[in-house]
């Protein structure tokens, strides 16, 4: 009788989790990009042409041109843009990618070396765009309701690592 109540409970616990709102869900974001942002930056593992960063071990690089580098996590891909000629402080991507979107989410992040941001809107049914940046980068994709939070603190992470070369 009594593993029946723990495995009701346990039911209960995975019902209600993954039912949590968006709003939930946004303030986690928000939280959690916070933290990724505050951070700062953490080492290097990948390097590029003209810049380095941070990228987890669950996401890997897939292709690149010019401008943008595709990640991958599984079947959820992540685009990575980065303008050399902006600083860490800069707006002119935040402010370059506000459209007239009702944004679920728009929240910045200062201090004295950089500029962050994050950028949330629905655009279809339990489908949603996060874009996030720091500076010259941002990273842009597109998840469910239960992989927001997740999903912006990685981008944030990667954002806040990439160093251009001198």
């Amino acid at each position: 009788m009594r593993n029946y109540k723990l495995i009701y409970i346990t039911f209960a616990i995975l019902f209600l989790v993954g039912c949590a709102t968006i709003e939930d869900q946004l303030a986690e974001t928000e939280i959690v990009t916070n933290e990724a942002f505050e951070a700062g930056p953490k080492g290097v593992n990948i390097e590029e042409d003209e810049f380095t960063y941070f990228l987890p071990d669950s996401i890997e690089p897939e292709s690149s041109d010019e401008f943008n580098i595709i990640l991958t996590e599984g079947n959820q891909a992540y685009i990575l843009f980065v303008n050399a000629f902006e600083e860490k402080t800069s707006r002119i991507l935040y402010e370059s990618s506000l459209l007239d979107e009702q944004y679920l989410l728009n929240k910045t992040y200062e201090n004295e070396d950089s500029f962050g941001f994050i950028l949330v809107y629905e655009i279809e049914e339990e489908q949603y765009e996060v874009v996030v940046g720091v500076g010259g980068t941002k990273l842009t994709t597109v998840t469910d309701k239960s992989k927001i939070a997740e999903s912006a603190e990685k981008m944030m992470l990667i954002a806040n690592s990439v160093r251009l070369k001198p």
